[in-house]
């Protein structure tokens, strides 16, 4: 699959890969300009992993910069997955000879947002956006839908049927 897909379909195009690279050459337009960034680039580079000080808090997101309130942490773009897809099914056979049926959610469903009576989870696929903590009370971030042009405003306004 991927490694079949780095190299070239041509073999006149071979002399190009290696003289480029073949994450290069299958993948062009991976290196972009400074002024291109700038109008359509965002930075995902506000947060990292890391152990808590916190006693028992387990890992999680920690700045690499002041950010200011109200600045983008990361961005996040959501997978979109049927509630009922995040269950898994099987079935085990008993010592009695018959065979019992289990659903079970998946892990996935705690590293996503949804309300409990909707049928639709969003699963944010960014770097270290799961790791992202907050306090219950007080908390220190929000989740926020984008303004960005790339966004689909209109999306807001469907049902999730």
């Amino acid at each position: 699959g991927r490694l079949l897909a780095s190299l070239p379909s041509d073999a006149n195009d071979v002399p190009k890969a290696v003289k480029l690279g073949t994450a290069m050459f299958s993948v062009p337009n991976v290196v972009r300009t400074p002024e291109w960034l700038e109008k359509n680039g965002q930075c995902i580079d506000n947060i990292r992993p890391g152990q808590s000080t916190i006693k028992q808090a387990g890992r999680g997101a920690f700045a690499t910069r002041s950010l200011r309130k109200g600045d983008v942490i990361a961005p996040a773009p959501l997978l979109h997955i049927w509630r009922g897809d995040s269950l898994n099914h099987y079935a085990s056979d008993l010592a009695d000879g018959t065979t019992e049926q289990f659903e079970e959610y998946q892990l996935l469903l705690n590293y996503c947002f949804s309300h409990r009576r909707s049928p639709l989870l969003l699963y944010p696929y960014s770097p270290v956006v799961n790791y992202i903590n907050h306090d219950g009370k007080e908390p220190n971030a929000f989740i926020r839908w984008s303004d960005r042009k790339h966004h689909k405003s209109e999306w807001l306004n469907r049902t999730a049927e």
